[in-house]
């Protein structure tokens, strides 16, 4: 529930800052301009595509970028994954990526409906990411990022883990060359942060870990 409030406080923030900034950048935008035209799934589709774009890029950075997996590894902190796993994440993760995303559907110009409908889609795929089913979903891996995909992003082995990044597609894994899914086995159970078998697990330390990261790196030494 800790993780719940934090997500929906921190997402109103990055939004609300979102909004804010194109008011000021096209104060006389309204919706249903550009994307909005389109049919309602042809609309969604794109705008999922194009906030997997910017989500990606951000999520491949915060494996990439020291202080960025500061913040990221809260999210690999679960050694088992389950659905609330979907919204184990660092405010300041929350906040960056909702700003992002609100820039991202605003330069779209969504009709009410397809924006509608692609909250509920974005909002909701999480959770079934992150479910912990034995689900071999084949050819699907090649255009969603399915529970079986993802599952391996959370490998203990970070040239495992540093895979699969997109939060609803596969598509940007694909084009950036960071998609990984091996034909010859499945993928461990044992998941979490590598090498760093003593890590926080509750809500207020795993808020602090960027700030306690050199006493976490100690104490795993």
């Amino acid at each position: 529930l800790r993780f719940l409030g934090s997500d929906i406080l921190a997402a109103a923030i990055g939004q609300g800052a979102a909004a804010a900034l194109e008011s000021r950048l096209a104060p006389d935008r309204v919706p249903g301009g550009r994307v909005g035209r389109l049919p309602l799934p042809v609309g969604v589709a794109v705008a999922v595509i194009s906030y997997d774009l910017v989500h990606s890029r951000l999520h491949h950075l915060g494996h990439r970028w020291g202080p960025g997996w500061r913040v990221h590894s809260v999210h690999h902190s679960p050694k088992r994954l389950n659905w609330t796993n979907a919204g184990r994440f660092h405010v300041v993760e929350i906040v960056v990526d909702s700003f992002l995303e609100g820039l991202v559907i605003g330069q779209l110009g969504l009709s009410r409906d397809q924006h509608v409908a692609f909250q509920t889609v974005r909002l909701t795929y999480g959770q079934l990411q992150h479910c912990n089913v034995d689900l071999r979903s084949g050819p699907l891996d090649h255009v969603f990022s399915t529970p079986d995909l993802h599952r391996w992003h959370h490998s203990t082995v970070y040239a495992e883990g540093d895979t699969n990044y997109g939060a609803i597609t596969s598509i940007w894994d694909k084009v950036f060359g960071t998609w990984f899914r091996p034909a010859d086995r499945e993928c461990s159970d044992e998941l979490g942060v590598g090498r760093m078998p003593d890590f926080p697990t509750g809500f207020a330390e795993l808020q602090r870990v960027p700030l306690d990261w050199s006493d976490i790196k100690e104490r795993n030494a």
